[in-house]
């Protein structure tokens, strides 16, 4: 089996009724500028091969920030702290994510994805999730970001190509995708992409944000987000309690079962100089994760 730097090439699939299957793929080869994976897409469903995402067998998180903020006005940082949401109607991409996480009938995360939206079946990782939902409910601003990235057809970019794009846009945005330059700008339905933190053995992490910041007194800002991961955030994540999130298999490192797959839960952003996005914790008062995190809007639908 072939496939160009930093891809893997589709080894098979099978179309059936409104269900896309893709099969088993070989190893990853390393270097494209994009650091694409493998997808395929169908008007009925998304699939695609294994692609980055939160490596939920690495805990803990390395790379904690351990820098510290001036107290400000705001909420006490506490784990139960759930970010406010925005309605499905602020963003074609959120009200996308909504839709499908209040009909879903079962998800998991799994880098080997399948999607069959017309049977409430969501199986994917963040990568191939916040792609599937920016091909419903923003498939221009999607072409663009591959177009881009130089994207063929069967690929997903790599958090860490998403992050640079965003990173690459003009101030006034492309027509196609705002980049969000403060944390107190950040609205449902943005994309926030977290390039892996040098030196560590991180893949890096897909988001879609549910609504607005809240601040918090460390000067950090809780954001209620949509994603694809093995590791909730915090106690208050839906997937803890929503009996449609399947469990991931127990492993050596985690000897029990982790419900996982789509699913809402809030994060905690260090703002830079300026109210720039700079660090993301998976949790109010959780560890770290990840390089300096970026944001973008799509505008084009």
């Amino acid at each position: 089996m072939t496939g160009t730097a930093g891809q893997r090439r589709i080894a098979g699939w099978t179309v059936g009724g409104a269900l896309l299957t893709l099969l088993a793929t070989q190893t990853v080869m390393a270097g494209s500028p994009a650091g694409a994976q493998t997808t395929t897409t169908t008007q009925a469903g998304f699939s695609q091969q294994p692609s980055p995402g939160y490596n939920p067998n690495s805990d803990p998180f390395p790379g904690a920030d351990t820098t510290t903020t001036v107290p400000a006005s705001g909420t006490t940082p506490t784990d139960s702290i759930v970010g406010p949401a925005a309605p499905g109607s602020a963003s074609p991409v959120l009200g996308a994510v909504i839709h499908a996480w209040q009909t879903m009938d079962w998800t998991i995360y799994a880098h080997h994805d399948v999607v069959d939206a017309s049977a409430g079946t969501y199986q994917f990782d963040c990568v191939g999730m916040t792609n599937y939902f920016l091909s419903v409910g923003a498939p221009a601003a999607n072409q663009t970001l591959r177009s881009k990235l130089g994207i063929g057809n069967h690929y997903v970019p790599r958090p860490v190509s998403m992050a640079r794009y965003f990173a690459s846009l003009p101030a006034a945005g492309n027509g196609s995708w705002l980049p969000v330059r403060r944390v107190t700008d950040i609205q449902g339905g943005d994309i926030i992409a977290v390039p892996p933190k040098s030196g560590t053995h991180q893949s890096g992490h897909a988001l879609v944000a549910a609504g607005k910041p809240l601040r918090l007194v460390n000067g950090d800002y809780a954001v209620l987000v949509y994603d694809s991961t093995g590791t909730p955030h915090g106690p208050a994540d839906t997937r803890l309690t929503d009996p449609h999130n399947r469990p991931l298999p127990p492993t050596k490192a985690r000897p029990y079962p982790r419900p996982s797959g789509l699913g809402s839960g809030t994060i905690e952003i260090k703002p830079g100089s300026g109210g720039i996005p700079r660090t993301m914790y998976w949790s109010i008062n959780g560890p770290a994760y990840g390089a300096a995190l970026q944001i973008a809007r799509p505008t084009s639908q």
